[in-house]
């Protein structure tokens, strides 16, 4: 059955909150939040229905709408996600892969050296400051320890 102008999301959402029968609708936020936890990799939402369709129990369907948008809206926000506070993060590729590196590097300072053109990010850990530089833009440096330096 077709309708014109009616896509999955709202036709899974009348099989869901009007009829009570099984679906799964994905709009932004459980699109998001299941690319982010790991359990799918897709680009467009109507992938992501197929892929959570394999695996997701068929018992679970039901709630998993409300569940990842109340989420999404919530604790996994499109901006500024609050990982910090996430209760499942410990199982999310996003917060292992993105938000921690990303929390490595929050606290650097920029530094520019006119004379010898050279950058430097200092990460400050506690009262040791951390080098975190990339071999290509150091070679001559690496990391020797959480306070200390090291010509090669």
């Amino acid at each position: 059955l077709e309708f014109k102008g009616v896509g999955r999301k709202t036709a899974n959402i009348v099989m869901v909150y009007g009829f009570h029968k099984p679906g799964i609708p994905v709009d932004t936020h459980v699109h998001r939040v299941s690319n982010r936890l790991g359990w799918v990799d897709t680009k467009m939402p109507d992938k992501t229905e197929f892929a959570l369709r394999e695996i997701v129990p068929k018992r679970y369907w039901l709630d998993l709408n409300d569940l990842l948008v109340q989420f999404g809206q919530n604790i996994c926000r499109p901006i500024n996600p609050k990982c910090n506070i996430c209760p499942v993060s410990r199982y999310c590729e996003y917060y292992r892969n993105v938000y921690l590196k990303r929390q490595k590097y929050k606290n650097c300072l920029y530094v520019n050296t006119s004379s010898s053109r050279i950058f430097t990010f200092f990460l400050l850990h506690t009262a040791k400051t951390t080098v975190c530089s990339s071999s290509s833009l150091f070679p001559r440096w690496h990391r020797q320890s959480q306070s200390s330096l090291r010509l090669h």
